[in-house]
């Protein structure tokens, strides 16, 4: 198990920090904690279903993200956890 964090800052970067970790092909999961507007969010939820087929996103709305053990505001955080084998996210 691998794990990534990044704040969002814009598609160019997200795409690059995506190439550069090698993640297309893995299996995982995405956790995106969102202080933004619902629209920004959609977009960035949609670039990574786009980008992360085979990674289960789920995320929130907070009033404050935690980075690092640092508490910011009005951002986008994604933590990226990879496997080795594939999952399967049952609801309950």
């Amino acid at each position: 198990m691998r794990t990534l964090k990044l704040i969002y800052s814009s598609e160019q970067e997200l795409q690059a920090y995506l190439s550069e970790h090698r993640l297309s092909s893995g299996h995982g999961i995405v956790q995106l904690f969102s202080g933004r507007s619902p629209d920004e969010t959609l977009h960035v939820q949609r670039m990574l279903k786009a980008s992360l087929p085979h990674f289960v996103l789920i995320g929130t709305s907070t009033a404050g993200e935690i980075y690092r053990g640092t508490c910011v505001s009005e951002a986008i955080v994604i933590d990226i956890i990879m496997f080795e084998t594939e999952i399967e996210v049952i609801p309950f």
